[in-house]
């Protein structure tokens, strides 16, 4: 679930990936017959006690204002509930306009161009890459597929727009089960309903994890966790790619909306200190036009990369 609102009811609100109570059932669409990928349990949710399908009708948000009264938090799973309901809304009343939406296109284009950055396996660290160079080793020879993880994927949209683009093999793991994207061209993509810090059985496997517009919904209290388990996911010398509101006041700021979803305007010195506190280094950075004008400012997304040590 992708572009996310700053509190205005009318602007859409990509979706956070939360967690599912239940069996972690995934669901693929594949690529051509002999680009298959092998099946890999997607391990362990938490278990929070959701509905099987949030209500589009939400009843009003009972919950306290966690920006202003943190001391009366819920808890993580609660806020969770919170979150699937919401989200669960924006779809079911058809107000996913992030679908689509062209700065998802830029988002996808700056992984893409990390992904390219990358040096070959097997070559020196100066090296280029093409689109498809990582899933080669330094003689030519076919080794593997990419394997990425977009965080909270919505329709799925960008799992596989991802997976033709880079030939890769794209796990898109979301809260709710809206995904209708048609298979990619090329590569492999399969859907997972669960929770992001649930999601342990990449541990160590990733070239990417892309969390395109997640991180700026999370209670402030998660952060760290947030990025220390994307970290935790990357194998040696992995990316991490994040979007978020980019704060146009220059200072972090929460946009609680009404239902009880936390938004956050965030500062790149705040997201920088999140990530490098993870083990990561900076590897690029994207300002990315919103388009869209709040309380009398412009809009922006910032897109930042992360890359792992190699071992």
């Amino acid at each position: 679930m992708r572009t996310p609102a700053d509190s205005a009811p009318t602007e859409p609100t990509p979706a956070p990936t939360e967690p599912y109570a239940g069996p972690t059932e995934p669901y693929s669409t594949p690529g051509p017959p002999d680009q298959e990928a092998e099946h890999r349990d997607p391990g362990p949710d938490l278990d929070l006690d959701l509905e099987p399908n949030p209500t589009p009708n939400p009843t009003p948000n009972p919950t306290p204002n966690l920006a202003a009264n943190p001391d009366q938090d819920p808890g993580y799973p609660a806020y969770r509930r919170i979150v699937a309901r919401s989200f669960g809304a924006w779809y079911g009343q058809g107000r996913d306009s992030w679908t689509g939406d062209a700065t998802g296109e830029e988002i996808t284009r700056f992984v893409q161009a990390q992904m390219e950055a990358r040096p070959r396996a097997g070559a020196g660290a100066g090296a280029g890459a093409g689109a498809g160079a990582d899933t080669r080793t330094g003689t030519g020879t076919p080794s593997r597929r990419l394997r990425l993880l977009d965080v909270g994927c919505g329709r799925g949209r960008q799992s596989a727009d991802l997976a033709a683009r880079l030939d890769a093999d794209v796990t898109g793991v979301d809260l709710l089960d809206v995904w209708d994207a048609p298979p990619p061209a090329r590569g492999r993509v399969r859907f997972v309903r669960g929770d992001f810090l649930g999601h342990t059985a990449d541990a160590g496997l990733l070239d990417a994890v892309v969390d395109n517009g997640c991180l700026h919904h999370q209670r402030r209290t998660d952060w760290p966790a947030w990025a220390a388990h994307g970290a935790r996911l990357l194998r040696p010398g992995g990316v991490l790619i994040v979007s978020v509101f980019l704060s146009p006041v220059g200072e972090v700021t929460a946009l609680p909306l009404e239902d009880g979803r936390l938004n956050w305007w965030l500062t790149e010195q705040a997201v920088t200190g999140l990530y490098t506190g993870a083990g990561l280094a900076p590897a690029g950075r994207a300002v990315i036009d919103r388009d869209f004008r709040y309380r009398g400012h412009r809009l922006f997304y910032l897109a930042l990369a992360f890359r792992k040590a190699d071992g």
